[in-house]
Formats: structure tokens, sequence, C-alpha cells
């Protein structure tokens, strides 16, 4: 490299000599912008989700607070239907967590079918293993926050008013 240089060194247009892995590295600088702006929108969309989870569990909570009055006064405990509450949480986080993760794999899978576009680059981008993983994993954090906290909301609740509301 500093022969290349040395030699066009008064030349009028002198050019710029590096290797591949320098050039490499500072493309990839040019990227971390555009890799620090996605990481912001996945946390907003994320953000976004958990709202739209907690709201969904909260009204399904809200919804069937007459029968988790009845289930409390025939014997269920506060615990008990909590975790009921929870357990339901985290199935349905589970479930879509999974079926999020399939539809990523089979639209990556057929991605250099459709999109000519992207050249090589399509052929490269997979759904990795870690990655499924944590999403499956975020997806059913989610499923559980979102039916802990609208679960232990309606346990506090007096049992002989939501049954009076039933009648």
């Amino acid at each position: 490299i500093r022969k290349i240089d040395d030699r066009s060194a008064n030349s009028a247009y002198q050019p710029r000599s590096e290797s591949e892995s320098t050039l490499a590295r500072n493309q990839l600088r040019t990227y971390k912008l555009i890799f620090v702006g996605a990481k912001v929108l996945a946390a907003f969309v994320l953000f976004a989700i958990v709202l739209v989870a907690g709201n969904t569990a909260a009204m399904a909570v809200r919804e069937r607070r007459h029968e988790l009055a009845v289930l409390r006064a025939i014997g269920f405990t506060r615990r008990t239907v909590v975790m009921l509450l929870v357990g339901e949480g985290l199935l349905i986080g589970l479930v879509a967590g999974l079926f999020g993760c399939v539809i990523a794999y089979g639209a990556l899978r057929m991605l250099p079918l459709f999109a000519h576009t992207l050249g090589p680059v399509a052929r490269i981008l997979r759904l990795m293993p870690g990655v499924a993983a944590e999403s499956v994993g975020l997806a059913a954090a989610i499923g559980l926050l979102s039916g802990t906290i609208p679960g232990l909301a309606v346990t506090h609740r007096d049992i002989t008013d939501e049954i009076r509301a039933v009648i």
C-alpha cells in the first residue's frame, strides 16, 4: 500500500490505498448509524407491543371478572386464580413467539426467490437459532407480564361486589 501511495505522491489525483479489511471496517462505521437506528426502532416497536399485549390481557380479564369471582367464591385461592391467568398469558406468549419464528423462518427461506434485487445478500439472510430463542423468550416474557398485572389487579377486588354484578 505504501509503495502504491509513494509512486503517485506528486500526482494531481493521489489515490488513497487501503486493504480490504480496512475498507470493510470503514463501510461498517458508515452503517453503524443505520444499525443504531434499527435498534431504537425495534425498542419502540417492542414497547408498543408490550402496551398492546397488556391492554389486551387487561380487557380479557376485565370481561371475565365475574367468572373469576365465581371461581374465588367456590374456593379457589387468589394465588390459584393469578396462576391460571399467568399461565394463560405465558401460553399465549409462547405460542405467538413460536408462530412468529416459523413465519420469519419461512419468509427468509423464500426471500431469494422473490427478492432478486438484493442479490447474494438474500441468500445469506437466515433466522439464527439464538435470535429465534431470544424472540420466543421475549414473547413469553411479554405474555407472562401481561397476564400477571391484570391477574393481580382482579384478585384484590371484593368477591361479593363482583358476584353482585353478575346477578
